[in-house]
């Protein structure tokens, strides 16, 4: 897991330190292995690359709920560890996207 962030090598010194990250639409993708080794430190404590003053704030946006992508994923593990995961979210309204044609 996290081949792509690096995160393997970790569990000797636990990250720590409050990260922001912005991203919209397929942008979340690089974010996703992080929510979810947070997610895994949750159910595992003893195999956690996080220390406790580690946090992630993801502010992402997306064009509606139904195309998110991660969500249940970023909501699931925001509620269970609000302390270590934090998600803000914003959805375009219709009237605001820009259409390409061809």
């Amino acid at each position: 897991m996290g081949l792509g962030l690096r995160l393997s090598g970790l569990k000797d010194s636990p990250q720590k330190g409050h990260y922001a990250a912005f991203a919209a639409g397929t942008g979340i993708l690089v974010f996703l292995d992080l929510v979810a080794a947070i997610a895994h430190s949750i159910f595992k404590p003893e195999c956690s690359l996080f220390g406790p003053d580690f946090k992630l704030t993801i502010y992402a946006q997306f064009r509606s709920e139904k195309e998110a992508i991660g969500l249940e994923l970023m909501k699931a593990v925001a509620k269970a560890a609000p302390k270590i995961f934090e998600l803000h979210l914003t959805f375009s309204p219709a009237k605001y996207r820009v259409n390409i044609k061809e």
